[in-house]
């Protein structure tokens, strides 16, 4: 039986695309190890899940700057190495660049082959925090790895095309879809009496996921309070939830914005199908926005629901050509507000929206995705 190593610099809590991609391998016959790093030591040392072994590295650090990370990072990258020298994998599957060293490493002295899983742009995502000469020196080591990579998976079109102008000699799209949303009518009716208690025939708008700066959070809550009959709810947490509050405080609009805090992943199928509406207006301010596409883009398809995204990059792309939803300017607020009006207010416009979310499924799913990663990788092996 073949055996993958996953390597993954967060905790495995889990990660939706890497359990699907694990579950995926493990059905079609491979045997899978995810190799995770517990930073917060919260999380089981090791796990057994779905047909698939996690085992973490348990070592206390924070996130944010790769810099300040590298004691943490070069401890993590010699527990890797440990591992895959005593258990000897034929694959190592690197999610993010952050895990590509030691998996380099790993492929050149066991001589197993090498797959560079790019969630997204890298450099992109770490420039809004780090000093520039650190992100020059990412792009550099991109070029350096890719080319050494048997296989580069990627999550988006615009992804695919930095991978290679990076010199990738095999490269395969597998967006982070989902197959559709199986979710019981009652099951979604009393989530959302739970969200709107005995306003539930009001237009519900949904957000779930990190409350950072960047991703328009406070221009739909504008937008918000120029509509009627509208509510918003907003799951998650981040450094962003204070002001947003503030924010909601200040427009007087406290019966309108529900705060859910964190909410469980696997409940997430269930409020998209409880909700009327989703979005995902994240700002060019980060780079990375640009060339990635949101999970809620897929959840909305998977949910049969229109969505709202901003004007950027893929994201944009996708949504008008599958038709079933607005890509706006996410700073024209009035734009925002009388799209939103307009989907709560006119039935017909609203039902052919998520007509069309429902007729991508097909195409838009896990399972198509599926078959492309395992078409991949017995390529991979039999090469």
């Amino acid at each position: 039986m073949v055996h993958v190593s996953m390597f993954l610099s967060n905790p495995f809590k889990p990660d939706p695309r890497v359990k699907r991609e694990a579950e995926s391998l493990v059905t079609a016959g491979f045997r899978v190890t995810v190799l995770a790093w517990d930073r917060e030591g919260r999380y089981d040392h090791r796990q057994r899940m779905n047909g698939f072994d996690v085992v973490r590295f348990s070592f206390r650090s924070g996130y944010g700057s790769f810099v300040r990370l590298i004691p943490g990072f070069l401890f993590f990258y010699a527990y890797l190495l440990f591992r895959v020298a005593r258990e000897r994998p034929d694959i190592v599957h690197c999610h993010d660049m952050d895990t590509l060293l030691p998996g380099l490493v790993a492929s050149r002295i066991l001589g197993c082959r090498l797959v560079y899983d790019m969630h997204e742009s890298y450099p992109d995502f770490v420039s809004t925090f780090s000093p520039s000469l650190f992100v020059t020196f990412l792009r550099v080591m991109e070029k350096f790895f890719s080319p050494r990579c048997d296989l580069v998976v990627v999550t988006s079109t615009m992804i695919g095309e930095i991978a290679r102008r990076n010199g990738a000699r095999r490269v395969v799209e597998i967006m982070n879809c989902f197959d559709p949303f199986e979710v019981g009518t009652l099951e979604a009716r009393a989530t959302r009496m739970r969200i709107l208690g005995k306003k539930e025939s009001d237009f519900l708008v949904l957000y779930i996921g990190g409350l950072f700066p960047g991703r328009g959070l406070e221009k739909v809550v504008e937008a918000i309070s120029m509509v009627h009959g509208v509510k918003l709810f907003l799951g998650g947490y981040g450094p962003y939830e204070a002001s947003l509050k503030q924010l909601v405080e200040r427009l007087g609009i406290e019966d309108n914005v529900i705060f859910g805090g964190e909410v469980d992943p696997r409940k997430v199928p269930i409020y998209d199908t409880a909700s009327d509406l989703l979005f995902a207006m994240y700002e060019a301010v980060d780079p990375n926005n640009v060339v990635t596409i949101p999970n809620k883009l897929f959840e909305s398809i998977a949910a049969g629901k229109p969505i709202l995204v901003s004007d950027v990059g893929e994201k944009a792309r996708l949504v008008s050509e599958i038709g079933h939803g607005y890509a706006i300017n996410p700073e024209d607020v009035e734009g925002m507000a009388r799209a939103i009006q307009r989907l709560a207010q006119d039935r017909d416009l609203y039902d052919k929206l998520a007509s069309r979310a429902k007729r991508a499924q097909k195409e838009y799913s896990w399972s198509r995705m599926e078959k492309r990663l395992i078409h991949a990788y017995r390529d991979l092996t039999q090469s």
